[in-house]
């Protein structure tokens, strides 16, 4: 299993530059097995958006598209679901807001 930083998803979701795009899609083709920690799904998801401007219907398709790749694995998967339903549901929350509450853990603290 290799595990990939922010900067691999970037290059193959946004096809910025013709001589590293395809090694990455090549580099997530060639192993069994992908880890994407959520870390880098939310700096990707951030990095989407302010760097690149790619609106939110495009950045939650391309996430899914990773999420439902055979060979990934996701760190934290049940609350990635979560958080991809909540970002899909929209529930009157920003979509970064929906992203980071999906990793969110119930605390037993009094509020």
């Amino acid at each position: 299993m290799i595990a990939v930083d922010t900067n691999v998803l970037v290059r193959v979701i946004t096809n910025d530059d013709s001589g590293q795009a395809p090694l990455a899609a090549r580099l997530l083709n060639r192993h069994d097995k992908v880890f994407i920690s959520k870390t880098v799904i939310l700096e990707l998801e951030w990095v989407l958006r302010s760097a690149y401007k790619i609106g939110a219907a495009h950045i939650l398709k391309a996430l899914i598209e990773f999420r439902d790749r055979p060979n990934v694995e996701i760190e934290d998967e049940a609350a990635g679901r979560r958080r991809l339903g909540l970002v899909r549901a929209g529930n009157g929350l920003r979509r970064r807001a929906a992203l980071g509450l999906g990793w969110a853990r119930v605390s037993p603290c009094d509020f």
